[in-house]
């Protein structure tokens, strides 16, 4: 799967063109035609797909072609491809179908906008507008979802000065009057809002996303390397400076549900006592792989993603510390590799370290660097314990 403007597939690299709407329109790879006329060399590009839509994302058939299909065309948007003949996008909290022009399910916001169909795509405006997600993010202060515009899933929080009753009541009838650059401009990234309104803006993201109630959320304004802390049933620690990359990982409302989702499960397992002293990093993994079978963990950008891979990697080298301590905490000259080998509690968790490496390995495509080679242990171990004098 390859997304974004340049990718690397297989044995070559995929480039998307796409227009102002994140339409992909041509997809050429790094491939060159190489021809030669009267002896002149001259080449041209390698092109696999080429696309073109009616205004509402309808393809034009005999204007477009593939010889390598790809998952996303029309706004960017995922080719849904189990609904048989039906041309299906995935857009997150709705399904979309470009042959009627329609989303296939009632806009959530729509009370809010009652001039508008509840199915409408784009507030009827395909050429000018877009609808990425089939509903919008966009905060107040205190904490109120207002709704999402423009191309990116980053939090924008609209400072209090600037909150109108337009904005408050019918934000999209605003950014059609003002355009989404005013609204921009009177707002803040998570990381630049307000300590207040950072923690209002996170506990509505904890219990919409999430489904719980936040009994106490409070900001830490350090960069511990982590995104949120739980430290109690409901209770809660956002950290808005984390970074990754260069980049502050909570300002993407997509890296932030998952992470939230990460924290409720800390929350379950308080009530359930499930923390087992010297043993957490392997708990820690399975509730971090639990959080991102959330479909928002697709939607996560490059930092979150970078965020997650140094979690796991981080859980995995404890992991393998403690395995790898197993073999050698038993000084004891009468038990043999083999006793350590065919011990139950060993296998359990060397069997569990396997398993949690070939899943980070098939996240990423990579295998960690926190592998153990346990015939090097065990050698090691005969020739420093059992041989010692």
């Amino acid at each position: 799967m390859c997304r974004g403007h340049l990718k690397k597939c297989a044995e070559y690299y995929r480039f998307e063109l796409k227009n102002f709407r994140g339409d992909v329109r041509q997809i050429i790879t790094d491939v060159k035609h190489r021809k030669e006329i009267n002896g002149e060399i001259s080449y041209s590009a390698n092109v696999i797909q080429s696309t073109d839509n009616y205004p509402f994302g309808w393809e034009i058939a005999e204007r477009s072609f593939s010889v390598d299909l790809h998952r996303f065309g029309f706004n960017g948007k995922e080719n849904d491809k189990e609904w048989g003949n039906q041309l299906i996008q995935d857009y997150g909290f709705r399904l979309y179908n470009p042959a009627i022009a329609k989303f296939l399910s009632v806009d959530p916001l729509a009370p809010d906008y009652p001039e508008l169909t509840t199915y409408q795509f784009a507030s009827n405006s395909p050429i000018a507008g877009i609808d990425l997600d089939g509903l919008e993010f966009f905060f107040t202060a205190d904490g109120k979802l207002l709704g999402k515009y423009g191309k990116s899933n980053e939090i924008r929080i609209i400072k209090d000065k600037h909150i109108t009753d337009d904005i408050r009541k019918n934000t999209k009838s605003y950014v059609n009057k003002h355009g989404i650059g005013k609204l921009k401009a009177i707002s803040q990234t998570f990381q630049e809002a307000p300590e207040q309104a950072q923690i209002n803006v996170a506990t509505t993201i904890y219990e919409r996303e999430v489904g719980a109630k936040v009994a106490k959320m409070s900001v830490n304004s350090a960069d511990h390397g982590t995104g949120a802390h739980a430290s109690g049933p409901g209770v809660y620690t956002v950290y808005p400076n984390l970074t990754q990359g260069g980049e502050y990982v909570n300002n993407d409302y997509y890296n932030q549900e998952i992470i939230w989702h990460h924290e409720h499960q800390h929350t379950e397992d308080f009530l359930k006592k499930l923390y087992m002293q010297g043993v957490d990093d392997f708990r820690h993994f399975d509730i971090e792989m639990k959080a991102l079978a959330n479909p928002a963990a697709k939607k996560m950008n490059e930092a979150g993603m970078g965020y997650v891979k140094g979690v796991l990697n981080g859980y995995l080298q404890g992991q393998s510390s403690y395995v790898r301590s197993m073999i050698f905490m038993n000084t004891n000259k009468s038990v043999s590799n083999d006793d350590i080998k065919n011990d139950r509690v060993f296998q359990y968790f060397k069997d569990k370290l396997e398993k949690n490496l070939k899943a980070y390995e098939k996240l990423f495509g990579e295998k960690s660097s926190y592998g153990v080679d346990y015939e090097m242990l065990f050698e090691h171990r005969e020739k420093t314990t059992l041989k010692k004098e």
